[in-house]
């Protein structure tokens, strides 16, 4: 899947009502996806195998499944997409009314990323939109091997056996803005941990160590105490485990003057301007870093 293909999702869901909110709730999120909806578990069961008219089915990027379906139920569904090859790696989030999982499916090693209690309103449901785009940004920057178990998690909890997180390295001095740029990650539903260094000189010296971390990102601010944002930037560029790495510069500068160094001497690195509301910043910053991500 290329980077501005939409997502592909497969719903299976019998109810009209519940297609239309999860179709707000990807909308609200602001994903790109193109949405299969099956209303049966014996039609999905065929669409999963590739029989008859389904075959030459693309394989979605996620399955999103309630247990609760005509002709066959949703754990026979789900038996059938671990049972074929080509459904191996695909994520899947069980959306239930249900409030915990029935022992049949925990009896089950059958590979679940969430299980999801659907909410009786949109905002509720809004929350799941989050929660489905953080499991297909972390799938696409390369923790598919590692995506579910079979235990089970309530709509805000990850599986026993989780993902592993997204290593983010920030070179920032300012505590205040360390606290804004985690919130914005916890507000995606990222996973991370996170790497910081509070000035440019503890950053290079960091950098220059054979050991060092290879992160899944990197965010540099450019006013930095010791050395500058550019000298961090360029110890960034030259080492050789770190091309290929995402790099964003996120900075309360917006002069024009930085913006054109950054892209003159650069790598095709994201500037980020921080905005001033506290809004702004968790919706521009934390969309400006997916698509970082989805580069990797």
């Amino acid at each position: 899947m290329r980077d501005d293909e939409p997502v592909r999702i497969l719903l299976v869901e019998d109810n009209t009502a519940d297609v239309y909110l999860f179709r707000k709730a990807l909308l609200g999120v602001g994903l790109n996806f193109e949405l299969t909806v099956i209303d049966d578990g014996g039609e999905a069961i065929a669409f999963v195998r590739g029989e008859g008219g389904d075959a030459g089915s693309p394989v979605p990027d996620l399955v999103v499944l309630d247990l609760s379906l005509p002709k066959n139920d949703g754990i026979q569904v789900l038996e059938a997409i671990r049972a074929t090859k080509r459904f191996a790696n695909v994520p899947v989030v069980i959306a239930s009314s249900s409030p915990s999982p029935p022992a049949r499916l925990k009896d089950k090693d059958l590979q679940v990323v969430r299980y999801i209690m659907k909410p009786p309103d949109l905002e509720g449901f809004l929350r799941i939109g989050n929660a489905l785009r953080g499991i297909l940004l972390q799938s696409k920057a390369g923790n598919a091997e590692r995506r579910g178990t079979s235990g089970m998690a309530n709509p805000t909890t990850e599986t026993n056996e989780e993902p592993k997180p997204l290593r983010i390295l920030v070179v920032e001095d300012n505590a205040g803005d360390v606290y804004l740029l985690e919130k914005t990650l916890q507000n995606r539903h990222l996973r991370y941990e996170l790497i910081r260094y509070i000035d440019g000189e503890q950053a290079i010296r960091a950098l220059q160590q054979d050991d060092s971390v290879i992160p899944d990102l990197i965010l540099v601010d450019l006013n930095l105490p010791r050395r500058a944002g550019f000298d961090v930037l360029q110890a960034i560029r030259s080492k050789p485990s770190m091309v290929g790495v995402p790099l964003g510069v996120l900075t309360s500068s917006d002069a024009a003057k930085d913006r054109h160094r950054v892209a003159l001497t650069g790598r095709g690195e994201r500037y980020i301007h921080k905005p001033a509301m506290l809004d702004e910043f968790l919706d521009q910053v934390g969309q400006a870093i997916e698509e970082l991500l989805a580069k990797k």
